[in-house]
């Protein structure tokens, strides 16, 4: 074997002459691959007057000599262009959307989904408890609700929970959210992220049931989403919402006690 198998370095051979030029072949390329950025990967087509050391990913449906090269990394070197193939599991910086992207072997994810598999930053849950709720005395056993903040981490130390009015609001930053539902006999369900100052909603669950009614025999429904939530003020209220689609009831809101069908729900987020 000539080259390396996962970076494709050339290896030295056995009493060869200008050993330098392997070598230095060896750490041009590293020198590309080690701590990866790249400008952008949005571009289709080469850059007219590129400068040294430039690197690409090439965009999607790229064209002229770039056609048919889709994800591969080019890099303006030496007065060239050189094109070089990722392996599963490279990341990459990209410079203009300042995101880190990740090679799943076919193309590039961007790494802020995966924060997901990771022990989020804060966890707010809204919950059913018996004779337990935030805002009113025991009265009503098992229909009551509350919600619950765990702040995991230090990231976490800037949530406020509103618990009498079921809201919060967040530190200024960028976040990835995952909103995660189970509900008895609602069908048809989804729930999301409300701005309570403007009124939109911003992240929504997608339905894993779809049956609808009061003679549902859905034992239970299911709701997941995730998104992606940048927050420019940390004054702006948050809070989880649901909504039964073709029914009578919409948007009620989490937490407020007694309010609402049978429902246990979680949003976790990450800092990015």
């Amino acid at each position: 074997m000539s080259n390396s198998y996962f970076l494709e370095l050339p290896f030295l051979a056995a009493a060869q002459n200008q050993k330098h030029i392997t070598l230095n072949e060896s750490l041009s390329r590293l020198d590309i691959v080690v701590q990866l950025s790249v400008l952008t990967k949005s571009l289709t087509v080469i850059p007219s007057s590129p400068a040294e050391g430039e690197r690409y990913i090439i965009a999607d449906a790229a064209t002229a000599d770039w056609s048919g090269l889709d994800g591969l990394l080019a890099v303006y070197q030496d007065g060239a262009w050189h094109n070089i193939t990722a392996k599963n599991g490279w990341k990459c910086w990209v410079e203009d959307e300042q995101k880190l992207y990740v090679f799943n072997g076919s193309a590039w994810q961007e790494y802020a989904a995966k924060k997901s598999l990771l022990k989020p930053d804060v966890l707010i849950c809204e919950e059913m408890a018996y004779a337990q709720d935030s805002t009113n005395p025991p009265s009503t056993g098992w229909n009551q609700r509350y919600l619950n903040l765990i702040k995991i981490n230090n990231l976490g130390a800037g949530v406020v929970l509103d618990a009498p009015s079921s809201q919060f609001s967040l530190p200024v930053g960028t976040y990835w959210v995952k909103i995660m539902s189970a509900a008895m006999r609602v069908g048809k369900h989804k729930t999301d992220l409300k701005h309570i100052d403007s009124g939109m909603h911003l992240i929504e669950g997608s339905c894993e049931h779809s049956e609808f009614g009061a003679s549902s025999t859905a034992a239970l429904t299911r709701s997941i989403g995730e998104g992606e939530l940048t927050v420019t003020d940390d004054e702006h209220n948050y809070a989880l919402m649901h909504h039964v689609e073709l029914g009578d009831v919409d948007n009620w809101r989490f937490g407020h006690g007694g309010e609402g069908p049978s429902i246990n729900c979680k949003i976790e987020l990450w800092k990015l």
